[in-house]
């Protein structure tokens, strides 16, 4: 199952900087997108996560020690945001680490890519793919 998180950028940015950048949790977050949400008289930025349960719950734990800022946004996120996932095919690039599940997603793998029916364990799984999904495109 998966999981969206939803974290105002301020938040997510002191996160990321205190993980390290071999870190499975610097993983997660980094495979995020920039989500611009119009208010009133300003705009806010959301990072959107989409990741594991597991991953979510590691990056959780490591808030916890580390940025507690962020750690309300993630059980949230764990929370309300499960996202169920059907797909036939997951693709990544042969030299890419982001899978892919979702043939209308503009990143979509058409040449030298590695192709699986089951989602590696523990791997980063893209945005755009997730967002289709939820949206039923």
């Amino acid at each position: 199952m998966a999981v969206l998180i939803k974290i105002p950028l301020q938040p997510y940015l002191g996160f990321l900087g205190r993980c390290l950048l071999s870190s499975r949790e610097y993983a997660v977050l980094k495979t995020s997108i920039i989500e611009r949400i119009p208010e009133r008289q300003f705009s806010v930025d959301v990072v959107d996560i989409l990741c594991e349960t597991s991953d979510a719950q590691l990056i959780l734990e490591r808030a916890m020690l580390f940025y507690v800022e962020a750690v309300p946004f993630i059980r949230d996120g764990l929370t309300f945001h499960e996202v169920p996932i059907t797909a036939s095919e997951y693709r990544t690039k042969s030299t890419g680490d982001t899978w892919h599940f979702c043939a209308n997603c503009s990143k979509w793998p058409v040449e030298s890519y590695r192709s699986t029916p089951e989602l590696p364990e523990r791997r980063a799984i893209c945005n755009e793919c997730i967002e289709k999904n939820q949206q039923n495109v």
